[in-house]
């Protein structure tokens, strides 16, 4: 299993000497300031050729030299300050260039500001990359950290909280994350980023192997971007959960912070997927089939402020048998719910939305519920007077 040493919290300053058998390191929660080019790629790290993990927290205006070349079996580079402090501030094009075998980067929380175009695609292994809780970059830094990463083998791709925590809602645009369309990308995180509303064309863009979308914590609202839900082909997990949360008091009011904003003209639009008369159609039309990703299974969206009342419409989702929108505020299920055959038996959490009426129709085509949630509501008046048990009847 190769040597591990953990040097962590040592209250180091030099980056020690180190034997040529270790296969893993932790350097993070010290005080190792002042390294000098030529100390730390030249002679640190320079001949451990056994090493696959590294683990330290990032240092600002520093290089990883072309020793690194030599480290064909490092496979983590773990740089995040979310458990000791990281300050890269700027990252350019040439930082990560003679990391050609890493898989995995972690640059989250190291208050990076600024990224070049291109930073992180002079990795050809890379697989998993975290950016996340940089709070200065602003969706505005996507374009280019997202650059040539189709030369990449990225699967993931971590931009959490990548925008200040106060603030009106913002908008994630097609250029944003266009470049990741050439990409075999299969798990994108965008939670934290008072995300309120999407550029019709987003969806449609991402690539289709994407398998896992999260978009918690941010302050989504409903618009025609949903309406291209369904071409994200192979998605099976969306979370988006815990919507609308305020942040936390006082460090809101207390953080300075300066979010990036926007330096050009966005000059490419995306071709919209349904004009304003299409639109009109579907909100008149009962019998509309609203048509989940075809392999989409879990459907999280709990503690979102969720708050209308459940009409009658269609869902077709062949895959799908978990939805979890329990603690929101669906306060009166009047239905039907018409629900496509699909592959497997659903399990629906509908519990505490203070929900008082529930139709006697409300369930009559959810033959495919195994489990239904509806505790901690007020419908035990609707349920008292059915005495022919017409609620529960598929």
């Amino acid at each position: 299993m190769g040597i591990h040493v953990n040097c962590s919290k040592r209250n180091l300053s030099v980056i020690p000497h180190m034997n040529d058998s270790i296969t893993w390191i932790d350097l993070s929660k010290n005080n190792i300031k002042m390294i000098q080019t030529w100390t730390f790629p030249d002679n640190a790290f320079a001949n451990l050729y056994s090493i696959s993990s590294i683990k330290f927290n990032g240092i600002a205006n520093k290089r990883f030299g072309k020793r690194f070349l030599r480290l064909k079996n490092l496979k983590v580079l773990d740089m995040s300050g979310i458990e000791g402090k990281c300050v890269l501030e700027y990252i350019d094009s040439n930082m990560f260039s003679n990391f050609l075998f890493l898989e995995v980067l972690d640059i989250s929380y190291c208050n990076v500001k600024d990224i070049d175009k291109g930073s992180f695609s002079n990795m050809p292994k890379l697989q998993y990359l975290n950016i996340s809780y940089n709070r200065q970059l602003g969706f505005a830094s996507l374009p280019n950290v997202t650059f040539n990463l189709n030369k990449t083998k990225i699967k993931s791709l971590n931009i959490n909280g990548v925008n200040c925590v106060a603030g009106v809602g913002t908008e994630l645009k097609c250029h944003h994350l266009l470049s990741l369309k050439e990409t075999n990308l299969t798990a994108l995180h965008v939670g934290s980023n008072r995300l309120e509303i999407l550029e019709p064309g987003v969806f449609k863009n991402l690539p289709k192997t994407l398998e896992k979308l999260s978009m918690d914590e941010n302050k989504l609202t409903s618009g025609p971007y949903i309406l291209e839900f369904n071409m994200l082909e192979n998605l099976r997990v969306f979370n988006a959960s815990f919507q609308k949360h305020p942040p936390k008091f006082p460090n809101s009011i207390v953080d300075i912070c300066i979010e990036k904003r926007e330096l050009f003209k966005d000059v490419f639009h995306c071709q919209e997927v349904a004009n304003n008369q299409t639109l009109k159609n579907i909100g008149a039309d009962s019998s509309f089939i609203w048509h989940f990703p075809r392999n989409l299974e879990e459907i999280y969206a709990f503690s979102s402020r969720l708050y209308f009342k459940v009409p009658e419409f269609n869902i077709s989702a062949p895959s799908l048998w978990i939805i979890k929108l329990q603690d929101n505020f669906l306060y009166s299920f009047e239905g039907p719910v018409h629900i496509q055959p699909t592959n497997n038996q659903i399990t629906l959490d509908v519990s505490n939305n203070f929900c008082s009426h529930i139709s006697t129709f409300a369930m009559k085509n959810g033959g495919q519920l195994q489990n239904f949630n509806i505790s901690h509501n007020d419908i035990g008046q609707d349920l008292e007077k059915d005495a022919m048990g017409k609620h529960l009847s598929p």
